[in-house]
């Protein structure tokens, strides 16, 4: 449900964790205003045990310039670099508290792309842990030198899911289990907005995918 202003058009996405989960998901899309998003986290949280719940407030005035948008979003770019030390000590710790984008490596071969609108360490790192939960499907990799990550700060979790989706299309990587097609001729010019923008940060910064 998207708020209309003169000149603005917002909508109101509500994120939380769901009882017996211990990752953020998105929970809640048709709140009409920023005053109904939280009595939806008043209900979530005391009736339904949700934990942590947020409002995300994504401005959606005027067209959409996926370019534009890509290029002001990403953060800097770093070369793929292993999660763990020798020591079992992290490598990633200047990602906590970072929103963004992430690409999974084996011997130099993407295999997993993600995004996480909170923490990427957290979510990084929970690939390479052990992990069981019968009413999760998590994708997990060995602490191995062979798999390195590359992180893409952005600005917003919108823009991250944006450049997720552009990455799997782009990469193919094997383990996704949604791998994302284009429809229409607006998705077509969108995508290629998207890859420009991308590979002219790449190339700035010389760490090519």
């Amino acid at each position: 449900m998207v708020d209309m202003f003169i000149g603005s058009i917002k909508e109101y996405v509500v994120w939380g964790i769901p009882p017996g989960q211990k990752m953020e998901t998105l929970l809640f899309t048709n709140a009409e205003n920023m005053q109904h998003a939280k009595k939806v986290i008043e209900i979530l949280e005391s009736k339904y045990g949700c934990k942590e719940c947020r409002v995300q407030v994504l401005d959606l005035s005027g067209p959409y310039d996926a370019k534009k948008e890509f290029t002001q979003a990403i953060g800097k770019i770093k070369p793929a670099r292993s999660v763990y030390q020798k020591k079992g000590k992290t490598n990633i710790a200047d990602l906590q508290g970072k929103i963004g984008v992430y690409v999974v490596y084996k011997n130099g071969k993407p295999v997993y792309v993600g995004s996480s609108g909170y923490d990427l360490y957290k979510i990084i790192t929970r690939h390479f842990q052990s992990w069981y939960d019968p009413r999760q499907i998590r994708i997990t990799y060995p602490q191995s030198p062979e798999f390195k990550i590359r992180a893409i700060p952005t600005r917003t979790h919108a823009q991250a899911l944006r450049i997720e989706k552009y990455l799997i299309r782009k990469l193919k990587p094997r383990d996704n289990p949604i791998q994302y097609t284009i429809d229409t001729p607006a998705e077509e010019d969108e995508y290629l907005k998207a890859e420009r923008a991308l590979a002219d940060k790449i190339k700035a910064e010389g760490v090519p995918f």
